[in-house]
C-alpha cells in the first residue's frame, strides 16, 4: 500500500449517481480504497516468488480494509461496498496467492497532475471531472429509474448462478421446478435486485442458496429465484427468511455448521 502521495477527488463527485448510492459506511471504504492503491509500480517477494503490482492497484484483505476504516464499519459493510462498486464498474476485485486484488478502473482520473498551461480551453480542463461522475450503465434511465443495465460479465456471473440453481433444484424436485431459459434469465434479475436494491454480497447469496438448497424444509421451498424476494406472512422476504434460519442453524452448531456449509456452497457452486 502507498503511504505518501495524493489524489484528487473533485467535489463534483457529490452530484455522482455512484456516489449518490453509497451510504456514510460505503463511501468511507470508497475513499480509503482510493487511499490504499499504489500510485507506483510495486513489487514483492511472498514464499519465493516474486508478485507485482500496476499502479491504482494493491492486495488487501478485508480485515485491513476494516482496520483503516471507522470503528462502526464491519466486515459484511466492505464486501457489499465492494460489491457496489465492482457493479458501477469503479473497480475489479479478485482473490489471489496472496490476498484480494483491487483495480481502480480509470485510475489516472483519480491523480493530481501538474498544470501546463493556464490557457487550456475549460472545456478540455473539465474532462476528468466528467469522466469522475459519469457511468454508461446509468444513461437513459429517465423512464425508469429502477433499470440497470449490467455490463455483460456480470450479468453472466448472475446468470450462471441462477442456471446453476435452477438445474439443481429440478434434478431434486422435477415435478415442482422449471429451469427454462425464461426461469434462469428472471432469477439472474432477482439476484441482480438482490444485491443492488437490498445490498446483499454475492457470495453471501451463494452460500446462503447452497445451504438452502440442502436443508429439508427449504429445498421445497425455494422453486425460483424469481420469487426469492416476495414477502411472506411476516413482512420479510423468503430471502430475508432463508437467512435467518441460516444464520440460526450456524450459531447452534458452529464448528460443525461452518464445515458443513462450506462443503455444500463448493458443491453448489460445482454443480455436484
Amino acid at each position: 500500500m502507498s503511504v505518501s502521495g495524493f489524489i484528487k477527488l473533485h467535489r463534483k463527485i457529490q452530484s455522482s449517481p455512484m456516489y449518490q448510492s453509497l451510504n456514510s459506511k460505503q463511501r468511507d471504504v470508497m475513499i480509503q480504497i482510493l487511499l490504499m492503491a499504489n500510485h507506483t509500480e510495486h513489487e514483492w517477494e511472498w514464499k519465493g516468488e516474486v508478485y507485482k503490482c500496476q499502479p491504482g492497484q494493491f492486495v488487501t484483505s478485508l480485515d485491513s480494509l476494516k482496520n483503516v476504516c471507522a470503528k462502526d464499519v464491519s466486515l459484511r459493510n466492505i464486501r457489499t461496498c465492494i460489491s457496489i462498486l465492482e457493479r458501477w464498474q469503479f473497480l475489479t476485485n479478485k482473490s489471489t496467492k496472496t490476498g484480494r486484488l483491487i483495480t481502480i478502473i480509470n485510475w489516472n482520473t483519480y491523480l493530481v497532475k501538474p498544470k501546463k498551461s493556464t490557457k487550456k480551453p475549460t472545456k478540455n480542463r473539465q474532462r476528468p471531472d466528467k469522466d469522475l461522475t459519469t457511468n454508461k450503465n446509468v444513461k437513459n434511465e429517465k423512464n425508469d429509474k429502477n433499470i440497470k443495465t449490467l455490463p455483460p460479465a456480470l450479468f453472466q456471473k448472475y446468470y450462471e448462478l441462477s442456471k446453476t440453481f435452477h438445474d439443481h433444484q429440478k434434478a431434486q424436485h422435477p415435478n415442482l421446478v422449471k429451469n427454462d431459459e425464461t426461469v434462469i434469465v428472471a432469477g439472474a434479475k432477482e439476484l441482480d435486485r438482490l444485491i443492488r436494491i437490498d445490498q446483499h454480497d454475492f457470495d453471501f447469496i451463494r452460500v446462503v442458496l447452497g445451504w438452502g438448497v440442502r436443508d429439508k424444509f427449504w429445498s421445497t421451498q425455494l422453486r425460483s429465484l424469481a420469487s426469492i424476494r416476495n414477502k411472506g406472512n411476516n413482512g420479510s422476504t423468503k430471502f430475508d427468511n432463508l437467512v435467518a434460519n441460516y444464520e440460526r442453524e450456524k450459531q447452534a452448531t458452529p464448528e460443525k455448521r461452518l464445515l458443513s456449509n462450506a462443503l455444500a456452497c463448493e458443491e453448489f457452486v460445482n454443480g455436484k
